[in-house]
């Protein structure tokens, strides 16, 4: 049965591990999240009203900063981004995948800035929602670490990995079967992933 839940201000509701809990550190466990994957060139980027986008330009550039990317050439994908922006600085992707690069080399506080402006312009993507929630609790804000994991879920609810990734935000609160509960439904959703049940602890 999938868990329902509630924003983090409010009481979640719980459920208990079988077994006995893993003494792993909430830190060390599994977080989930990533590079871009294979395909997203090929999303379409509706700029924002009145702005006359060379849409061709944008997307062989983006094309190329998302091979670089996934390559693990950040220096030449992060300039590529930061050019689409230049032309475009509403586009989604570019501030979210730039945000990606900023949060995996300790810029947080400018990953969160550039994801949350990919969801002003998508803001029913969950994967925006899904990294904004990993930047924020990197950061150390937890409350809206979890709102963001939340709200994904409520978008993309059979996603395991947003599951384990807000468990993992509960744990560092010290929300133990709030936690329980996310794992348990990632472990539902996805039973071959052993992060789950190494994050469960059973």
């Amino acid at each position: 049965m999938r868990v329902m839940w509630k924003r983090s201000n409010a009481a979640v509701a719980g459920s208990s591990c079988r077994g006995k809990r893993s003494a792993t550190k909430p830190k060390d466990r599994h977080e989930q999240g990533g590079t871009p994957a294979a395909g997203e060139t090929e999303k379409k980027q509706k700029p924002a009203a009145g702005e006359a986008t060379p849409a061709l330009d944008v997307l062989e550039k983006l094309k190329s900063a998302i091979e670089a990317h996934q390559a693990g050439r950040l220096d030449e994908a992060e300039r590529l981004y930061r050019k689409i922006l230049d032309i475009d600085p509403g586009h989604s992707n570019a501030n979210h995948f730039l945000g990606v690069i900023m949060h995996h080399t300790g810029r947080g506080e400018e990953a969160a800035q550039l994801i949350a402006k990919a969801i002003e312009r998508e803001p029913a993507n969950s994967s925006f929602h899904f990294d904004l929630g990993n930047v924020l609790k990197a950061l150390g804000r937890l409350d809206a670490a979890a709102d963001r994991h939340l709200e994904a879920i409520r978008l993309s609810p059979d996603i395991a990995e947003a599951h384990t990734n807000l468990g993992l935000v509960l744990d560092l609160q010290g929300r133990a079967e709030n936690a329980a509960a996310c794992h348990q439904e990632a472990i539902r959703l996805k039973p071959e992933s052993p992060q789950g049940h190494d994050n469960l602890g059973c």
